[in-house]
């Protein structure tokens, strides 16, 4: 969740998933990455209870446009399919 509320050097995030699924990502990501920091898990902990909903659907807003500017460029090049 650290892309949506603009927290992406954070490395914060969540998943849920049926149990098979979460025990072979928890042993892959367990090789990968060590624990995140007490700033960054503090300020995700604030980012989910003190951000108001309303900030949200902005930041998607703009992310949103980002992204479709990107697509339209991706598409007009030549030899890129989507």
């Amino acid at each position: 969740f650290s892309k949506a509320y603009a927290m992406t050097g954070m490395r914060l995030g969540y998943m849920a998933a049926p149990k098979p699924l979460a025990k072979a990502v928890t042993t892959i990501q367990g090789q990968l990455t060590s624990c995140a920091s007490s700033i960054s898990q503090a300020a995700g902990v604030a980012a989910l209870n003190d951000v108001d909903e309303s900030e949200m659907e902005a930041n998607v807003k703009i992310m949103r446009e980002k992204r479709d500017y990107v697509i339209g460029e991706l598409r007009m090049m030549e030899g890129v399919r989507l």
